[in-house]
């Protein structure tokens, strides 16, 4: 029931990024129930969240709203400069809105780049897993709350486009 990646894996990357010079205040994992409120209000520069549901809701409700007409998300515009300062994206302060949000884009594709992350499914994504992982996106418990319809056919097709 409990793991053990808060000892084994998050507490030594923060040690480790403390021993670079990274300034983490609270020197231990946190409770996203608590960061994200002093993230919003400036104690931090950027968070990292462990997984999907403990980054992507406080980031939904900040930092997009969701567009029904153009059926998509318009970001924040501060919200993307604010990461881009922090990113230390050259000229952000100069750049209008939809500038800050492309250069900050291009700022996290480029991190995620050098720390190895892969831009995309290729070389991971198995044809015999599509069907299953669908599926299985399909029944998540977040699926309803998305902001379309969608199926699993139409799952598939993404995952089979990203071959």
């Amino acid at each position: 029931m409990f793991g053990v990646e808060e000892i084994e894996e998050i507490q030594p990357a923060i040690n480790e990024a403390m021993e670079e010079g990274i300034n983490i205040p609270e020197k231990k994992p946190t409770p996203p129930d608590s960061i994200f409120s002093k993230a919003i209000g400036g104690w931090y520069d950027i968070v990292v969240a462990m997984y999907h549901d403990q980054g992507h809701i406080p980031l939904k409700v900040v930092g997009f709203v969701y567009n029904h007409e153009k059926k998509a998300w318009d970001a924040a515009g501060e919200r993307y400069r604010a990461v881009g300062k922090a990113m230390g994206v050259k000229g952000i302060d100069e750049m209008n809105d939809a500038e800050a949000a492309d250069a900050t884009i291009a700022a996290v594709k480029q991190l995620s780049a050098d720390v190895g992350i892969p831009a995309n499914l290729q070389g991971i994504l198995k044809e015999e897993d599509i069907h299953f992982l669908a599926e299985s996106a399909f029944a998540d418990a977040c699926c309803p709350g998305n902001p379309r319809d969608t199926s699993v056919e139409e799952i598939e097709a993404l995952y089979k486009s990203q071959l």
